[in-house]
């Protein structure tokens, strides 16, 4: 999994990350060895993830690999009870703009939300 919940800033955004060409580079070097990529974009904050949709939509097309676009997850009581935790309840936070971007994705390649979808648990 290649992690990028956010590529807009990216190396300011996530202190101490692989900036995206970095990144990029990573996937083609995975690739060429037989590895099976995704890009793990979690979790999908409103307002902020929506704005790299168009590179997104890039890597998708060049290097023909799925998305795993994961919801964010909040403890503030709304939306749908999160399987995440025994002791603490988490809540999918769910928004238009979540759909639209999975959506839109979805016209360019496969669109997963949980990575074990895309990687089974090795038995």
């Amino acid at each position: 999994l290649i992690s990028m919940p956010i590529v807009i800033n990216i190396s300011s955004q996530e202190k101490g990350t692989s900036s995206l060409p970095l990144r990029l580079k990573s996937i083609e070097n995975l690739i060429k060895v037989g590895f099976k990529v995704a890009i793990y974009v979690k979790p999908f904050i409103p307002g902020v993830t929506i704005n790299g949709l168009s590179i997104f939509e890039s890597i998708m097309k060049d290097y023909n690999v799925p998305v795993i676009l994961g919801k964010l997850f909040t403890s503030d009581g709304t939306g749908k009870v999160a399987v995440v935790s025994e002791r603490i309840k988490f809540y999918d936070n769910e928004c238009d703009e979540y759909y639209f971007m999975k959506n839109t994705l979805s016209e360019f390649g496969s669109v997963y939300e949980h990575s074990c979808e895309v990687f089974p648990p090795l038995s």
